[in-house]
């Protein structure tokens, strides 16, 4: 019990810790709830949160609950068995994320030493054969829900492995068993783990390094989902930042060699290329061109971090109903946007003048579902990186395909249309633009970042 308030204290529920991952699941668990009331049956919805939040009324049915809540259960042991019996369905949702982090967790893997954070295979209490004896029961059954997380590394692959009972996972360089035993949490794993048979060993083992197998295919946008990429120039100016930049490099034109330019001068490249003002004329164009075609259509734009504030300002520029999600802040805003852009558009969301344009970072792009109300992605600039860092090529391609998969994915029923603005020379001159584009739409390099190739 005393570590499992810790773990609570840790948790806070989103209180004072804004950027962390308890304060966005705190965040949209009261925008889900929220939103849920809005419907003919509202009033069966309620939200429970750990440190003695309540919002609920007799007729409530369904709870929205967060992940301090439960843990006070399963601490509470049996005094908490009638509060979980009296549920029909317990599910926790995004149960490959640590249960317990601050926000300086908020971008390390589920396996970091830093906090046990394994904890979420002990609530589900898949450990436990006998299953009266489970931390946490419903009538119908306890369910562990997880999606598609950015798995980028055998750490993040063993977690969501690790949450099969008995499972040993060969070949992963950070097996979890290596990780709780480290933490000092081996003896109360091993107190609990029952003795299981060859069979289930086996079995165990295989669904493991199956789930493995699919797991390493990382940042995979839906390839059932028809797509296609159109390109839209953006003429620079003669006097352009840009230009002015290439001229005080007399070794660097206009569209730098990859191997003789240094990474400083391509950063300096990069950023004043992300942020020209050119690219607003063409994203207006482009957005313009989508709406004359389809009139109800919404359309959600990415950019570079580093390029945030000037993509903020075309969009601003665009006369429509528009919204920016900027990296830091509030989460719960952030929330709201995402879901509301989510709903199919209709002539009456037009009329109300709700969001048809929706401008997002690249970093903020993990885990978001937009595939129902969007199928027009365009990237504002693409991501750029020291072309000699294989690694961080890597990323930046792998970044830009998970965007793209916000809208690709399971459950779009059109046709998705992206469309990448490449910067061009006042002549038509291929710029650093050009040469980004055409690496990070690589097939070879799509393939690494995925980890589907052979």
């Amino acid at each position: 019990r005393e570590g499992a308030q810790q773990a609570d204290g840790h948790h806070r529920d989103g209180e004072g810790a804004d950027e962390g991952v308890a304060a966005r699941k705190a965040a949209r668990g009261r925008v889900g709830v929220e939103r849920a009331r809005r419907g003919e049956d509202g009033h069966l919805y309620g939200l429970r949160m750990g440190h003695g939040v309540r919002d609920e009324g007799p007729s409530t049915r369904c709870w929205y609950v967060t992940t301090g809540y439960l843990v006070r259960l399963a601490a509470a042991g049996a005094k908490s068995r009638g509060v979980v019996q009296s549920l029909t369905h317990l599910i926790i949702d995004e149960c490959h994320e640590p249960l317990c982090m601050g926000s300086d967790d908020a971008d390390e893997s589920a396996m970091s030493s830093k906090r046990s954070s394994c904890a979420v295979r002990e609530l589900l209490g898949i450990a436990h054969p006998d299953v009266a004896s489970r931390p946490l029961l419903a009538q119908r059954g306890v369910f562990g829900l997880t999606g598609t997380p950015l798995l980028s590394s055998p750490a993040r692959i063993t977690e969501l492995a690790s949450l099969c009972a008995g499972t040993y996972v060969t070949g992963a360089s950070n097996h979890w068993r290596t990780v709780e035993r480290a933490s000092g949490r081996d003896l109360f794993l091993r107190y609990h783990d029952a003795v299981p048979s060859r069979l289930y060993s086996a079995e165990t083992v295989r669904a493991a390094q199956d789930f493995v197998r699919a797991a390493t295919r990382r940042n995979v946008v839906e390839e059932s989902v028809p797509s296609s990429t159109v390109l839209v120039p953006a003429r620079l100016k003669q006097d352009s930042e840009y230009a002015a930049l290439c001229a005080t490099y007399p070794s660097v034109p206009l569209c730098p060699d990859a191997d003789a330019c240094d990474d400083a001068k391509w950063n300096r490249l990069a950023l004043a290329a992300a942020t020209a003002a050119e690219r607003g004329a063409a994203l207006k164009a482009c957005v313009q061109r989508i709406h004359d075609a389809e009139p109800l259509a919404k359309v959600l734009v990415f950019a570079p971090t580093d390029g945030i504030e000037a993509a903020a300002s075309a969009v601003a520029g665009l006369g429509l109903p528009t919204d920016v999600a900027r990296p830091g802040e509030g989460q719960e805003r952030a929330a709201e946007l995402v879901l509301e852009f989510d709903e199919p558009p209709t002539e009456l969301s037009v009329a109300q003048r709700k969001c048809r344009v929706l401008l997002l970072a690249y970093d903020d792009g993990a885990g978001l579902n937009l595939q129902h109300g969007c199928h027009h992605v365009i990237l504002y600039a693409p991501l750029s990186s020291p072309p000699k860092d294989g690694e961080r090529v890597i990323a930046a391609v792998g970044k830009e395909q998970q965007s793209i998969g916000r809208v690709r994915r399971a459950g779009q029923s059109s046709h998705v249309t992206i469309h990448r603005i490449v910067l061009e020379g006042p002549g038509g001159e291929r710029t650093l633009d050009g040469l980004l584009h055409e690496r990070n739409m690589d097939e070879a390099l799509i393939k690494s970042a995925t980890n589907t190739a052979e």
